[in-house]
């Protein structure tokens, strides 16, 4: 299987934080990721290659291609608040695993909860309020999670 190029020998082209500059399929070739997403942490990328993850040579090789062009540009992550809600399962994902293990105390759970808590309360207001227009759209009235909103008449 000449095709496939293991996800370790393109470590140098995945970035934590950054869109993926192509598909991440398993050894099934199921698609894992898909080209933009993003890489949340390093855990994710163990994971990855752990599953025996690769990529398609010709989508490396115009990978490689895109970053020599864009040799010396600063590259900013994208992070928006459903990346931080990914990069949280993967984080809760890996902190179960380490309790089952017995690798890590229960006191270690504190930090992810006040993480998690952080997210809950910036997430909650995703669809409250109004949207600054003198006729606000019914469903961005403030109400309670699972609540319907009401018609404007």
């Amino acid at each position: 299987m000449t095709d496939r190029i293991p996800l370790q020998k393109v470590r140098d082209l995945i970035l934590v934080g950054f869109p993926l500059p192509f598909r991440v399929l398993d050894s099934f070739e199921r698609l894992l990721l898909n080209k933009g997403q993003l890489l949340v942490d390093e855990a994710q990328f163990e994971s990855l290659a752990e599953r025996g993850a690769w990529a398609e040579p010709a989508a490396v090789e115009e990978a490689r291609a895109a970053l020599a062009a864009a040799n010396g540009k600063a590259l900013a992550p994208r992070r928006s608040l459903f990346d931080r809600w990914e990069r949280s399962l993967w984080e809760l994902d890996k902190l179960t695993r380490a309790l089952v293990r017995h690798q890590m105390g229960v006191s270690e759970i504190g930090k992810f909860y006040a993480e998690l808590r952080e997210l809950i309360d910036r997430g909650s207001g995703l669809n409250t309020g109004t949207n600054g227009s003198k006729h606000p759209s019914p469903y961005a009235q403030p109400r309670a999670i699972g609540e319907r909103p009401t018609a404007n008449r």
